[in-house]
C-alpha cells in the first residue's frame, strides 16, 4: 500500500481547478440532481451488487471451501489452508489477467453493450458456484466468475462518470463508492443471518438471483437511456 501510494504521488498528474465558492456539504442538494439522472440509480445498484458478491463473499468462500473438505480433508493431497488459498488466488489472478482485455474492449465498443455482456457472463458463471462438489471445481468456478465480474468496476465507473452532472463528477463517483462499501459490509452479515436457514450454497444462489435481477433490469432499461 505504501509503495502504491508513492507511485500515485510521484507519477499521477492532476489538473486541479479549485472552486471559487467556499467548501460546503449538502447531501440533500446533491441527491436531488443525482436522482434525476436517468439510469444512475441502476448503476449504483450494480455497484452495490458487485461489492456484495465479490468483497462480501470472501469469508463465505473460505467457509464454503472448508465445508466441501469436511468429508474429504486431504482432497488432492492438499491441506485445507492450501485450498482456501487456491480459491482466493484463482479469483485474483484471473481478474488481473483479464482486466487489460476488458479495458481494450471498453475503448472499442459501446459501454452499454460491454456492460450487458459482463452481466450475462457474471450471471452464468455465478450459477456454477452453488453447484460445485469439491474444492477443485470451486477453484475453477471462481476463476471463471472472475473473468466477467472483474470487468464490472471499470465499466461502471466510466458510465457513472459519463452520466455525472457537470461539476459533480467526483461527488457522483464518491456516492457510488460509499454504496459499494455498504454492500461489502452488509454481505457477511446477511450471509451469517441466512446461512443457518439457506446454507452456504443458499448464499450463492441469492447472489445469482441478485445478479440475474441486475441483468434483467439492464436489458429492460439500459438500451433506452442513450448510453454512449
Amino acid at each position: 500500500l505504501f509503495a502504491a501510494s508513492l507511485l500515485a504521488l510521484t507519477h499521477v498528474r492532476e489538473d486541479h481547478v479549485r472552486p471559487a465558492h467556499a467548501l460546503r456539504i449538502a447531501l440533500g442538494a446533491d441527491i436531488r440532481p443525482l436522482s434525476a439522472v436517468p439510469g444512475l440509480q441502476l448503476l449504483y445498484y450494480l455497484q452495490v451488487l458487485f461489492s456484495f458478491t465479490v468483497f462480501g463473499s470472501v469469508a463465505v468462500v473460505s467457509l464454503y471451501t472448508m465445508e466441501l473438505l469436511a468429508e474429504r480433508p486431504r482432497f488432492g493431497d492438499l491441506s485445507v489452508e492450501s485450498w482456501v488459498a487456491a480459491t482466493a488466488m484463482a479469483f485474483t489472478l484471473a481478474g488481473i489477467a483479464v482486466l487489460p482485455l476488458w479495458g481494450r474492449v471498453l475503448n472499442r465498443y459501446p459501454t452499454q453493450r460491454v456492460l450487458e455482456i459482463l452481466l450475462a457472463g457474471t450471471c452464468a458463471t455465478s450459477l456454477l458456484l452453488p453447484l460445485v462438489r469439491d474444492p477443485l471445481e470451486l477453484t475453477v468456478a471462481r476463476m471463471l466468475f472472475a473473468l466477467f465480474v472483474s470487468g464490472l468496476p471499470p465499466t461502471l465507473i466510466r458510465m457513472i462518470k459519463d452520466r455525472a452532472p457537470q461539476g459533480m463528477e467526483a461527488r457522483t463517483l464518491s456516492y457510488g463508492t460509499a454504496l459499494q462499501q455498504i454492500g461489502a459490509a452488509g454481505a457477511p452479515l446477511i450471509a451469517g443471518i441466512l446461512a443457518p436457514y439457506l446454507g452456504l450454497r443458499g448464499f450463492f444462489w441469492l447472489c445469482s438471483g441478485l445478479i440475474l435481477l441486475g441483468w434483467m433490469l439492464w436489458r429492460r432499461r439500459g438500451p433506452g437511456l442513450g448510453w454512449p
